[in-house]
């Protein structure tokens, strides 16, 4: 389930940044056909990685700020219930 809803269309994602970072396709065989990129344009491509990457970042991280606040008061063990109990 992973493999199929992140591992394969990130491939695919970052693959579609980078050759929207293209300047110059390379033709092949004169069939007018696109081959590889020749040129990068550096700078957008420093941009769009670092921006998605990001953002990214930031989505992950709306579950970890839940997961914190809704977790703090949760004790996983009988010590930490005596623990606790004992310092009231």
């Amino acid at each position: 389930l992973v493999s199929l809803m992140a591992t394969l269309p990130s491939s695919v994602f970052w693959g579609w940044i980078i050759d929207k970072s293209c300047v110059m396709w390379n033709t092949v065989c004169g069939r007018g056909s696109r081959g590889a990129c020749e040129l990068y344009d550096t700078e957008k491509l420093r941009l769009m990685t670092h921006l998605t990457y990001g953002i990214m970042r930031l989505i992950s991280s709306i579950p970890d700020i839940a997961v914190f606040y809704f977790a703090k008061d949760l004790l996983l063990t009988d010590y930490q219930r005596t623990e606790k109990t004992e310092l009231k």
